[in-house]
C-alpha cells in the first residue's frame, strides 16, 4: 500500500499549493474505505490516512435490512428494498411479523415503481422519524423506502453533525427528480456553527432563545396592564365627559341646566331605562322638550359608545376608529335595533360601512314616511327593508314612497334614492358603497348603479355574516418518466 500512501501525500501537497496560489481555502480530501482492516489482503495505510486525509467514510459493504430472511419488517439501510409479506395486515408497523418478500420474487422495488404502486392502490404513506423511513401497506404487502421526509432528515443530520463527506447512492427512477430536489433544497439550508456544537455548548444559546422572548412578552403585557389601568383611572369632574372633540356644531348644556330641565332627574320625569341607564323627559328654558339619557354607574356600556349614543341610530360609531382602521369590535353590543348592521348585532364587528347601513335605513324611512319597527306587505310579515326591496324588484318602487313627497324639481328622484338606500343596507359590508360613493350617486343622476342583493336581516337571507376568501392552489411542473441505467447498491 506504499503507492496509496504516496498518492495521499501528493494530493495533499497539490491541494496546499493550489490554496496558496489562489488565496482560497483548501479543498477537503476524503476517501471511502472498507470496514475490514485489509484491502485485497493488504493493510490500510493508516498513518498516511491520518496525516493527509480530512475525512474517512467507512463502507460497510452490505446495504440491506437487518433480516434478509424477511421474517419481520424493517427500515432499509439505503433508499429502498425489500418489500415484505405481512403475517397480519392489521399489524403493519416497523418490526411486524412477515414471511418473506412481497410483490416480486426478490422483494426489490425501485422508487418510481413504489410511487406508481402507491398511486394505483391509493396507499397511505407513513413517515417514522425514529427509524427515518417512509413505509406503507396494502393488505399484506408492506413497503419501506426513503421518500422526501427521510431524504431531508438524512441530509440535515449530515449538516448538523458537520460531516465533511458521506457516501451517496444515485437514485434511479427518481420520478421528476423529487428526491434529488428535496436533498438539494435541504442542503441549501444554512446551519449555523452554534448548531453543530455539543449539547453542553448549545445550552446557553437555547436558554437565551427561550428566556428572552418570554421576558419580552411579560414586559409587554405588564406595560399594557399599566397603560389600560392608567387610561381607566377616574379623572376629575372637569375632565370627565370631554365632549369638546371634533363636533363644532354640538350644543353643550351644563349639568345645572339639565337638572333644571328634568327637575333634578325626578322620578315623575323618568321615561324608561336602557342599557346605559335611565332616560328622563326635560324642558329647556326656551320650551324645547328633550330626552336626557343618564349614564348609570352600573352600566356595562363604555363612555365612547355613550358619546355616540345621541346620534340617529348610533351614527358615528366609526368615530372610534383610528385613522387607518378598517374594522374593530366594541365587545359590547350597543345601538338601536333596526339601524345597526347585521355584522355588529351578531358579532359586535363595526367598520366604516356600519354608518352607511344606518344611513340606508334612515333614507328608506325618509322617502317612505314609515317606521322601521313595523311589519309591512300583504301578510304583514315583511320588515321595512324587505318591503322596500320586494317593491323595487317588482318595479313598484313608487308604492313605497310617501305620497306627500314630490321629486319633480329634485336633482335626485325618489326611485334613485330607494336604489341607493338598498345598496347601503346590503348584508355583507364590502358590498355597501362608501360615504363618498353614496354622496356621488345621490348628486349625479346619470351614474349607473349596481343591482342590490337581498338586504340584511331578512327571513330569506338571515344567516351569519360571511367574509368570503378564495385560496388558489396551483401545482406547476411536469413528470419526467425517462429511465436511466445505473449501478445499484445491491
Amino acid at each position: 500500500m506504499s503507492g496509496l500512501s504516496n498518492l495521499f501525500e501528493e494530493w495533499r501537497a497539490a491541494i496546499t499549493l493550489e490554496a496558496r496560489n489562489s488565496s482560497k481555502s483548501e479543498l477537503i480530501l476524503t476517501a471511502v474505505v472498507y470496514d475490514s482492516p485489509d484491502v485485497y489482503s493488504q493493510p490500510h495505510p493508516i498513518d498516511s490516512m491520518q496525516r493527509y486525509l480530512n475525512w474517512i467514510i467507512v463502507d460497510p459493504t452490505v446495504y440491506s435490512t437487518p433480516d434478509r430472511s424477511g421474517k419481520f419488517t424493517a427500515a432499509p439501510s439505503a433508499l429502498y428494498d425489500p418489500t415484505n409479506n405481512l403475517v397480519n395486515s392489521a399489524d403493519n408497523g416497523i418490526g411486524a411479523p412477515a414471511n418473506g418478500p412481497a410483490i416480486s420474487s426478490d422483494g426489490v422495488m425501485e422508487y418510481k415503481e413504489i410511487k406508481d404502486y402507491i398511486e394505483r392502490f391509493k396507499a397511505h404513506v407513513i413517515y417514522n422519524s425514529t427509524y427515518v423511513v417512509n413505509y406503507c401497506s396494502v393488505e399484506t404487502d408492506w413497503i419501506a423506502f426513503d421518500d422526501v421526509e427521510a431524504i431531508r432528515a438524512k441530509v440535515y443530520y449530515a449538516k448538523e453533525k458537520g460531516l465533511l463527506g458521506y457516501n451517496l447512492w444515485p437514485i434511479s427512477l427518481d420520478s421528476n427528480w423529487v428526491l434529488s430536489q428535496a436533498a438539494a433544497l435541504q442542503d441549501a439550508i444554512t446551519i449555523s456553527p452554534e448548531d453543530n456544537k455539543s449539547g453542553q455548548n448549545k445550552w446557553p444559546h437555547r436558554f437565551l432563545v427561550i428566556i428572552l422572548p418570554i421576558t419580552a412578552a411579560f414586559m409587554l403585557l405588564l406595560g399594557l396592564v399599566i397603560y389600560f389601568w392608567w387610561m381607566r383611572k377616574p379623572k376629575s369632574k372637569a375632565a370627565a365627559g370631554d365632549f369638546n372633540g371634533n363636533s363644532p356644531t354640538l350644543i353643550l348644556y351644563s349639568l345645572a341646566d339639565i337638572e333644571t330641565a328634568t327637575d333634578k332627574f325626578s322620578i315623575e320625569n323618568k321615561l324608561g331605562e336602557g342599557g346605559y341607564g335611565p332616560v328622563y323627559k326635560g324642558v329647556l328654558q326656551d320650551g324645547l322638550e328633550v330626552a336626557v339619557k343618564k349614564l348609570s354607574k352600573t352600566s356595562i356600556q363604555g363612555f365612547e359608545e355613550f358619546k355616540n349614543e345621541p346620534k340617529i341610530s348610533d351614527f358615528g360609531m366609526a368615530r372610534i376608529f383610528t385613522k387607518d382602521g378598517m374594522e374593530a369590535n366594541t365587545e359590547r353590543i350597543v345601538g338601536t335595533y333596526g339601524y345597526a348592521p347585521p355584522e355588529y348585532v351578531k358579532k359586535g364587528i363595526y367598520s366604516t360601512k356600519s354608518d352607511v347601513y344606518s344611513f340606508g335605513v334612515l333614507l328608506l324611512q325618509i322617502i317612505s314616511g314609515k317606521r322601521v319597527s313595523t311589519l309591512y306587505g300583504e301578510n304583514d310579515n315583511l320588515s321595512l327593508l324587505e318591503y322596500a326591496y320586494e317593491l323595487w324588484k317588482d318595479g313598484k318602487g313608487m308604492e313605497f314612497m310617501d305620497p306627500s313627497l314630490d321629486d319633480t324639481y329634485s336633482p335626485c328622484t325618489l326611485i334613485r334614492c330607494l336604489h341607493v338606500a338598498l345598496l347601503c343596507v346590503q348584508k355583507i359590508p364590502v358590498e355597501r358603497p362608501s360615504v363618498l360613493e353614496v354622496s356621488w350617486m345621490l348628486r349625479n343622476e346619470a351614474t349607473n348603479l349596481m343591482i342590490p342583493n337581498m338586504p340584511g336581516f331578512t327571513e330569506k337571507n338571515d344567516e351569519d355574516v360571511r367574509y368570503d376568501s378564495t385560496t388558489s392552489n396551483l401545482e406547476l411542473g411536469s413528470v419526467n418518466d425517462m429511465t436511466e441505467s445505473s449501478l445499484e447498491a445491491r
